[in-house]
């Protein structure tokens, strides 16, 4: 129908539109996810060469290298530190000590990890071997491996 006459005539029709049907929607998006999902490690394949991560990668998890043996002493000369703050903030309470100790050994190995320019799990992976191992520690004593049992305070 028109709506005048003339060169620039404007027709209107009238507008029908078809319902969304669920599967209607899910025909589009479908594929889309399905492409999408398919295409993901091609797009996110540079996140993976990281020097970190492939330095990690290269090394046994086993071996006893010079690096996994410097990054346990560095660990390890800061543990008695973080044992005496320990005792230091909580005199009473063992659990305490041994909860701020290790939060202390977290922030070492952040720190060793960082300027060592390995990622903290091959920081963790150096610490794990130098305890099973019985690496000497400072004092030419092995790390303490044992936990305090769990006692909650009750103030």
């Amino acid at each position: 129908m028109a709506s005048r006459a003339g060169l620039f005539a404007t027709v209107t029709r009238p507008t029908t539109t078809a319902p969304v049907r669920p599967w209607h929607v899910l025909f589009w998006i479908l594929p889309v996810v399905t492409l999408g999902w398919m295409i993901r490690p091609a797009l996110t394949a540079h996140l993976d060469q990281d020097p970190r991560v492939a330095n990690l990668k290269t090394r046994s998890r086993v071996d006893n290298t010079p690096m996994n043996r410097q990054i346990f002493k560095r660990i390890a000369q800061a543990d008695p530190v973080g044992r005496r703050l320990g005792k230091r903030d909580f005199p009473h309470h063992p659990w305490s000590q041994e909860d701020h100790r290790a939060n202390h050994e977290r922030r070492t190995a952040r720190h060793v990890g960082n300027t060592m320019h390995v990622q903290l799990e091959h920081v963790y992976i150096s610490l794990d071997q130098g305890i099973r191992n019985r690496w000497k520690g400072p004092g030419g004593h092995p790390l303490k491996a044992t936990v305090v049992p769990l006692r909650p305070r009750t103030h």
